[in-house]
């Protein structure tokens, strides 16, 4: 004979109501689950200083509280990105690799002919000179940003990018630049520099230097 409880039923019925009653309370906590996480919230804010977005994003959670889950909701704070110096832009466009590997078919530029090519012996001696304003913040010739505070230089056939150590004749003084654009076309001067590089040289007031010019190595791409 099956078990009676207090109500006069059967243990089985009472075994079964309790499971129903189990299944119906999930059902509804799923969907509560299911509307609290039902798309995203749209973001209240305004723009910041520069360009960035500054506002709230409710985001739907579900925590523990008394031992039941319930809904709640918490913010995430979207902050402008911090502000960079323009040199420091130009910098980062050549540290993350902008540009890329070129050597050029051979061309000519004022009726004079360059044949652009890996010399590993390169070892010249001539008349250097630098560019500054007319061309920072543009492209070079294998498309890195030209910046006058980096330590940068433009050759007419060495590989882009190389590098190179320059030395000036009148002072001693020697520094290693990146090649990384094409340059410069007037007879007898065999390198362009960056402002930053004619000033560690000590020429940039003069405009002018005798220098001598060996190939180092080819460059990477992502910086030295």
């Amino acid at each position: 004979m099956q078990g009676m409880n207090g109500f006069g039923l059967p243990r089985w019925a009472v075994c079964a109501a309790a499971v129903m009653l189990l299944l119906q309370g999930c059902a509804s906590g799923n969907l509560e689950s299911t509307a609290a996480f039902a798309g995203p919230q749209p973001v209240v804010g305004s723009a910041g200083v520069d360009g960035g977005i500054r506002g709230t994003r409710a985001l739907p959670i579900r925590a523990p509280v008394g031992g039941a889950w319930t809904t709640s909701t918490a913010t995430l704070t979207t902050l402008p990105a911090p502000r960079r110096t323009r040199s420091a832009r130009y910098r980062s466009a050549i540290e993350v690799g902008r540009g890329y590997r070129k050597l050029g078919k051979p061309y000519r530029i004022a009726g004079r002919l360059y044949v652009p090519k890996h010399n590993p012996n390169y070892d010249q001696t001539g008349v250097a000179s630098w560019y500054d304003e007319g061309f920072h913040g543009k492209p070079t010739a294998n498309g890195e940003i030209y910046d006058r505070d980096a330590m940068t230089a433009a050759h007419p056939t060495l590989p882009l990018p190389s590098l190179v150590r320059v030395t000036n004749l009148g002072n001693g003084r020697s520094v290693i630049v990146r090649v990384n654009d094409r340059g410069p076309f007037v007879k007898s001067r065999v390198i362009d520099l960056s402002k930053k590089a004619a000033e560690t040289l000590g020429f940039a007031s003069k405009g002018l230097a005798r220098v001598r010019v060996q190939y180092v190595k080819e460059a990477a791409l992502h910086g030295r």
